[in-house]
């Protein structure tokens, strides 16, 4: 799969067209760190430097790519840098740096390090999803989420979404799918799964989850966090109690519908990566929350 984590928002507005928020991302592109900056990010094409449109756009998905520059400065280099620094003065003017003169001389190490230091790109991807009123989907969790919807809410001005939230608790179900021993139609259990209490932490990996192992944690009063599923012999993922989707794999009958693209550009794999993968998707974000007991009441936006 193009994604491989999804972190889902319900997002609370028709959805841009392309063209319109392609001008929109163009307006804060991507640029290169210049001298003294430590990070610099912005908008990219996501079908690569190859393209041109800040927009892909494929069955009304729209695709979107947020690239970063981090100047590459370990703490040691500073360190060494400004202790250098420090010895010098010490040594000329025979005298003790007290630590408010640190604080100026380390800002002047970096000012001298940044335009020498490697630089790390990378790139995070979203959609935006217009099925059941509107998602938008980012690939990643954590930081990298934050940074990416921050940069968007800046670009356009206002950003209206709301992490999913369901009527029953992720983890309470997930639990009774163990103790129970069965799943929603269409959705098997995996071999890995994450238990936790107020004690601790047991994660388990490659494992029968219906073993007398897995019934005992449950029955120490152990929960679910995090699950891996099979959803429709199509994808298998790791779904936690946030409800962040990790680990996405297509399996076999999905893989084999690549074979009927034109895949002989990367630009052309990518394409057919994402036309599968909202496809794919769209089904699974139709049955997700109905695992839950539904959409709860005000968490879409509207």
């Amino acid at each position: 799969m193009l994604f491989r984590n999804l972190t889902l928002f319900h997002y609370a507005q028709p959805l841009i067209p392309a063209d319109t928020l392609d001008a929109q991302l163009a307006s804060t592109a991507f640029h290169a760190c210049l001298s003294q900056e430590p990070r610099s990010s912005g908008w990219v094409p996501p079908l690569g430097a190859a393209a041109t449109a800040m927009v892909h756009e494929v069955m009304s998905a729209q695709l979107l790519c947020l690239q970063t520059e981090e100047k590459i400065l370990p703490s040691s280099v500073i360190r060494d840098a400004l202790q250098v620094r420090i010895e010098q003065i010490e040594a000329q003017e025979q005298r003790r740096v007290r630590r408010q003169e640190k604080d100026r001389l380390k800002d002047e190490v970096l000012v001298d390090l940044v335009p020498r230091a490697f630089s790390r790109y990378r790139q995070d991807y979203a959609y935006f999803e217009p099925s059941a009123g509107g998602w938008l989907l980012v690939d990643g969790a954590g930081k990298a989420v934050e940074a990416l919807t921050t940069r968007l809410r800046k670009t356009l001005g206002q950003l209206p979404i709301t992490p999913l939230t369901v009527n029953d608790a992720p983890a309470l179900v997930m639990t009774r799918w163990l103790q129970e021993g069965r799943c929603p139609d269409g959705l098997t259990l995996g071999e890995d799964c994450e238990l936790r209490d107020d004690e601790g932490v047991v994660r388990c990996t490659g494992q029968d989850l219906l073993s007398e192992e897995i019934q005992g944690h449950l029955s120490a009063h152990k929960q679910v966090t995090r699950l891996s599923l099979i959803w429709q012999e199509r994808l298998s993922f790791m779904l936690g109690e946030d409800l962040t989707v990790r680990r996405i794999k297509s399996l076999d009958t999905v893989r084999e519908q690549l074979e009927e693209f034109d895949l002989e550009t990367p630009q052309a794999r990518l394409d057919a990566e994402f036309a599968v993968m909202v496809g794919e998707l769209r089904g699974l974000l139709a049955e997700l929350p109905d695992w839950f007991g539904g959409v709860a009441q005000g968490s879409s936006g509207f």
